[in-house]
């Protein structure tokens, strides 16, 4: 009698063992798509909440040049224009800042661009800065609303699919006006 394996041993054995890697290759698939999906949430939320930050900076900078006066000259969903306060060589330049947000509809998401002008009052100089914003959403919406003269609230409101799921990610971001 020899030794070995029959053919339908052979045939069992390799049948289970593709049964096995095609499980595992069918696990690994799916864990790749989970992490797909997680990363796609985590890149939308940080880069709105960047956005958020970086607009929350420059309104910050917002201070009424006479102690009477609003800080906010006008408001609308997508420009605001606020006195600020420049510090330049020891000495306070008031200034009017315009900041407007340009949203545009690009392949699979949303280019934000702020464009940021700067008018001195006193020489009227201006200065243009422009930043920009990527988010890869479905849908995405960011507008301003003023509080009472109080504040002044960000939206931003994101929407998008993964895995044939819808998935929402809203912030709101108050900033106080500096009388």
């Amino acid at each position: 009698m020899k030794k070995g394996f029959t053919l339908v041993e052979l045939t069992i054995a390799m049948t289970l063992s593709i049964l096995i890697l095609l499980v595992i290759l069918l696990s690994t698939i799916s864990i790749n798509k989970a992490s797909l999906g997680l990363y796609k949430k985590y890149d939308i939320s940080m880069k709105s909440k960047l956005l958020l930050s970086r607009i929350a900076r420059d309104l910050l900078k917002n201070q009424s040049p006479t102690t009477n006066q609003n800080p906010i000259i006008s408001l609308n969903d997508n420009t605001i224009v606020f006195y600020s306060v420049r510090i330049q060589q020891q000495s306070i330049i008031p200034t009017i800042v315009s900041l407007t947000i340009n949203n545009n509809r690009i392949n699979n998401g949303y280019r934000y661009e702020v464009l940021y002008n700067e008018r001195d009052l006193q020489n009227y100089t201006l200065d243009n800065k422009i930043y920009t914003f990527f988010i890869e959403a479905d849908n995405s919406t960011l507008f301003f609303r003023n509080l009472n003269n109080v504040a002044i609230r960000i939206y931003l409101l994101n929407s998008f699919r993964i895995r044939d799921k819808r998935y929402e990610l809203n912030y709101k971001l108050d900033i106080p006006v500096n009388p």
